[in-house]
């Protein structure tokens, strides 16, 4: 599984192991051909969808043997953070989870994904819609390991939900009040004739 770069270090002579060949004169050494130390290997995704590691075999005599290992790289990308508007007259928005990206999985066939918003909610899946209020929420993506990957893949992404919903004012149009007189603005708030409703509810 590749890091969030898109790639994974890995060196093939990390894979060559005393005892990984044998000889007929008992005694064989292995090595990596071709090999340039640790390179950072991307996710592949046109054929043939693996990287390939030659390894050789030699012994005294300098007979030799070779075999390639496939290398095969995957990677999730999660969906771009976004910024989303509060449903009407409620202080919460509907997000409908979007589906992350593939990378390299030769067989087209992708595993089983879960979305969680920690200490809020888990389980949900990519396709369901989910109810987030005023605020920015974290949602983590994970991988559900499976018999063929047999490796599982988390990232995160960000979606804020914003207000921009103005509040409801009512009031009267039109006050009569007989000379002298003191407008008392806050009298008229206390008893109702100016007020406001929101969608966050304050």
């Amino acid at each position: 599984h590749a890091d969030s770069g898109g790639c994974v270090d890995v060196d093939p002579a990390d894979y060559v192991v005393h005892g990984a060949a044998t000889d007929a004169a008992g005694s064989a050494t292995v090595s990596v051909e071709g090999a340039a130390g640790s390179q950072c290997r991307p996710a592949l995704d046109a054929a043939p969808y693996y990287h390939s590691l030659p390894f050789v075999a030699a012994d005294e005599s300098q007979n030799t043997a070779s075999c390639d290992v496939h290398l095969f790289v995957w990677s999730m990308d999660c969906p771009s953070d976004v910024q989303i508007h509060t449903d009407a007259g409620s202080a919460t928005a509907t997000f409908n989870l979007p589906d992350p990206i593939f990378h390299g999985l030769h067989s087209g066939r992708h595993p089983g994904v879960s979305v969680t918003e920690e200490g809020i909610w888990s389980g949900k899946a990519p396709g369901q819609p989910v109810s987030l209020g005023l605020s920015t929420h974290q949602l983590e993506y994970t991988t559900i390991v499976d018999e063929d990957l047999q490796t599982s893949a988390t990232c995160t992404m960000s979606v804020t939900v914003v207000d921009e919903e103005a509040p409801q004012l009512a009031c009267p149009s039109v006050v009569v009040m007989s000379a002298p007189a003191q407008f008392d603005a806050a009298a008229y708030i206390a008893d109702g004739r100016v007020s406001a409703t929101d969608n966050s509810g304050t």
